[in-house]
């Protein structure tokens, strides 16, 4: 039988995803194809996707010892 993995402990897994892969190399691509929905158009796309270029975003507190 495979274990699964439940919605608790797997959060803090995707939250590190999301922050550390997700905002710095796949939401700038997202962003560019949803730009003929914001009013400023490509430019507001482009701004909007470059907010994480260059920044380091913290990795989550290891917190398996706190139960």
């Amino acid at each position: 039988m495979k274990s699964r993995i439940s919605t608790d402990q797997a959060l803090p897994q995707f939250r590190q995803w999301f922050k550390q892969v997700y905002l710095l190399t796949k939401f700038p691509k997202y962003i560019l194809t949803k730009a003929n929905l914001l009013p400023g158009g490509k430019n507001e796309a482009l701004q909007i996707g470059g907010m994480y270029q260059g920044k380091s975003l913290p990795s989550p507190a290891n917190k398996s010892d706190s139960n």
